[in-house]
Formats: C-alpha cells, structure tokens, sequence
C-alpha cells in the first residue's frame, strides 16, 4: 500500500474514532436519561411551603389574596361570580356565587377569612345582605339586577337555593374550612375541610407573576 493510502487510512480511523466517541458517549447519556414508567409510588414533589401573614407586604393584601382564592375555588367548582361590593371601597359581600342547576339555581354568598383574621357575625346577617343586595340591584343593569333580586327574595325567603358560607383559608397548612351560617350570620356548627394547596400555590405563582415588584407577596 503507498504512503499516499496509508495516511488517508489512518486519517480516516481518527475521524471515525473522534466523531465516533462523542456519538458512543451522546448515545450512553440518552439511554440513561430516558425516565422509568411511572409507578404509583411515583415523587411526591416539593413540600407545601406555606404563605403566614409574614409572606404578606400588609394585612390587607392577605385578605385580598384570601376573597381571590375563594374565587379561584368556587370558580374551579363551576360557580360564576357576580359583583358584591356597592361601591368601589371593601364593604359589601366577599362573594357572590350562582349557578344553573336542574331544578332551577342556587346562589352562595361567602365571607372569606384568611388564616387567622377575625369574623364578626353581623358581617353576613340577613339583614345586612339584603341591604347590600338592595345597594348593588340599584346601581346594576337589568339583567344583573333581576339576578340580584332573585338572590335576595330566596334569602328573604329562606330558600335552599340561597346559602350563606364562611370559608377560611389557612394559607400555612394548605387548608379551606367552610362554615354554614343561620340567619344571624353564626356558624351552625355545620363545616366541612378540603385540601386547598394547589389551588394556594397556583394564585401565589400566578401573584407572583403579575407583581414582580413584590407589592403583595414579599421576597
């Protein structure tokens, strides 16, 4: 064999040799990055973190992040809401909720309370609702103002299709607790827990999100 030959030969088994190594090595490192089937003892991910009053730049912005979470939840349920505040200012309903259902509709009007803030009763007596409800049907449209007068005829009425709930959201253990109330606005003694933590985590993230500041949730 010429010189010639030999050397191309031998320049060819490099080249082969370095292209080949990397390839051997890209190969290894798919196979081994490739994820096992899923088992149903498959990660449990990150732990719950918790958002404490700490986590708030002020008490206000907890009971804003808490009226919003509950909107998240109810909405996620099927529940629309409508507005429940006469004015521009806090005072009001927290929540307004309805939906169509088979015998007609329901309607839920919610207190919301976040971690450990406090509930005085009166806040959803029957008497003061109706009085909010007469405040937002005189303001709303013809549409929306029939709707409020139908919430406030059953709840007049004591209509199973209009309830009245506290939820409070203990934004450190990831947990919702909803309160039926009388007419008085005091818990019945009627309540039951649901696990909220993905629902709390989401609203942070989303928060988070559209306040790069950190106007509402601290670093």
């Amino acid at each position: 064999m010429s010189l010639t030959l030999l050397a191309t030969a031998g320049l060819s088994a490099a080249l082969a040799g370095a292209i080949g190594a990397p390839l051997r090595a890209l190969a290894r490192r798919d196979y081994r990055s490739t994820p096992q089937p899923p088992t149903s003892d498959g990660p449990d991910g990150p732990a719950y973190r918790g958002l404490p009053p700490a986590a708030f730049t002020h008490m206000h912005r907890q009971g804003g992040f808490g009226e919003a979470l509950t909107f998240v939840m109810m909405a996620a349920d099927g529940w629309r809401p409508i507005n429940g505040k006469p004015g521009k200012g806090p005072q009001g309903i927290d929540g307004i909720f309805w939906q169509r259902t088979h015998e007609g509709w329901q309607a839920r009007l919610i207190e919301t309370k976040t971690n450990t803030s406090g509930y005085k009763p009166h806040a959803m007596s029957h008497e003061k609702l109706l009085g909010n409800l007469d405040d937002l049907y005189v303001s709303a449209d013809e549409t929306l103002g029939a709707l409020y007068a139908h919430i406030a005829a059953g709840l007049r009425s004591g209509s199973p299709a209009v309830t009245t709930e506290l939820w409070r959201h203990d934004l450190r253990r990831g947990v919702t607790t909803v309160s039926q109330l009388d007419a008085g606005g005091t818990p019945t003694g009627q309540s039951h827990s649901r696990k909220s933590v993905a629902h709390m985590e989401a609203l942070a993230e989303g928060v988070r999100e559209m306040d790069p500041s950190g106007s509402i949730l601290t670093p």
